[in-house]
């Protein structure tokens, strides 16, 4: 966090739009391993709907704009289908936590 922004606190809308963006990351991880098991056009719609889910998630809430600001840019990528999915859960459970890493 920026020295010269002042954290707000996190409402209760935003800790719905947390638990939401954690839902919808590790929804990518299971993508993965559905994957992994063989389930590969299953593991590619898990992971089309949670991007669109995270894209219009994020499009609707200014406080994860904020907090992740270029997570829209990062959603088709290798890396955050492949592992970056599990950064952005673990933030969003810091957040939650009240933790401002």
């Amino acid at each position: 966090m920026d020295a010269e922004r002042t954290p707000r606190a996190v409402s209760g809308e935003d800790k719905t739009a947390l638990n939401l963006l954690q839902h919808f990351c590790y929804t990518v991880g299971s993508a993965n391993d559905a994957e992994d098991h063989g389930y590969g056009e299953e593991a590619k719609r898990m992971r089309e709907e949670s991007c669109e889910s995270i894209r219009n998630l994020v499009n609707q809430t200014p406080f994860l704009l904020e907090h992740f600001p270029g997570l829209i840019e990062q959603l088709d990528t290798f890396r955050f289908l492949a592992f970056g999915w599990s950064s952005i859960a673990r933030e969003a459970e810091a957040l939650l936590a009240g933790d401002d890493r």
